[in-house]
């Protein structure tokens, strides 16, 4: 046998309609989260598009121009720290927002079992018809989408649609046997706030799963984003800047998509 060869998981003990998962050990993940570095080439690189947005072929982009153009700001020095301050932000709440689903995606590398095929092709096409209504919803069609992505072909969304959706499956998996080593409990009180919906949407979602016989289906999810929640609140989480390296083949790759959109 192969020493690099994957070590095949057993198949999870199915108990009427659900899979019954464990994981190695139910103790705190460790996660280390990149912060991207604000370099002169993003603001370089974030001024030009700002200014690409509004500046006319014949217009001469000067301290007056841009104090003509942006409400409160001198010149292109005041656009610049205003820039970096927005960068700077962005990349911070970038961050912030990826911790869940980081500490999730350890958790998942802990599972006893594989997630049978036929939940990773359910999860499937949850995850494309999420991404057609979020790209329906900003108003880009699937091919504006894939030339933004460098021109990438049917296969490789395919692939990705394929990874992310194994990758959901398994997160769920991983909460599910979390929460229940924990014993985590949640009642309907809480589902709004665990969901992230208003009341309103709550009642309407709620009222169509019980036509529907899918009240236990919103129940398992208010449940793994407790879990979720639990499982970030205790995880061992530190922080570390990119390096001058790293950040150069960042702004690299960048421009390089902004060249191949400009060229299309």
């Amino acid at each position: 046998m192969r020493g690099d060869m994957a070590i095949e998981k057993p198949a999870p003990i199915q108990i009427g309609d659900r899979y019954m998962y464990t994981l190695t050990s139910y103790e705190p993940v460790t996660v280390e989260l990149k912060v991207p570095s604000v370099t002169d080439a993003d603001v370089d690189l974030a001024v030009e598009q700002i200014i690409a947005t509004r500046c006319k072929d014949d217009e001469k982009v000067d301290d007056a121009w841009i104090a003509a153009n942006f409400e409160g700001l001198s010149g292109m020095a005041a656009l610049r720290e205003d820039v970096r301050g927005q960068i700077s932000t962005m990349n911070t709440q970038m961050v912030e927002d990826s911790k869940t689903g980081r500490c999730v995606a350890e958790l998942a590398k802990r599972l006893g079992q594989s997630v049978p095929q036929s939940e990773i092709a359910q999860m499937r096409q949850v995850v494309q018809m999420r991404l057609e209504q979020d790209l329906a919803m900003r108003g880009i069609s699937m091919e504006e989408f894939l030339a933004a992505g460098g021109g990438a072909s049917q296969a490789s969304l395919d692939a990705m649609l394929d990874a992310d959706a194994r990758a959901a499956a398994e997160g769920d998996a991983a909460l599910d046997a979390y929460a229940a080593e924990k014993k985590l409990e949640v009642n309907e009180s809480e589902y709004a706030a665990l969901l992230g919906v208003d009341q309103k949407t709550l009642d309407d979602v709620m009222a169509d799963a019980r036509k529907a016989g899918q009240s236990e289906r919103v129940r398992e999810s208010a449940l793994r984003a407790k879990a979720a929640r639990v499982l970030t609140a205790e995880a061992s989480i530190t922080y570390s800047h990119e390096t001058a390296e790293e950040a150069e083949a960042r702004i690299e790759r960048m421009r390089q998509m902004a060249a191949d959109r400009k060229a299309e």
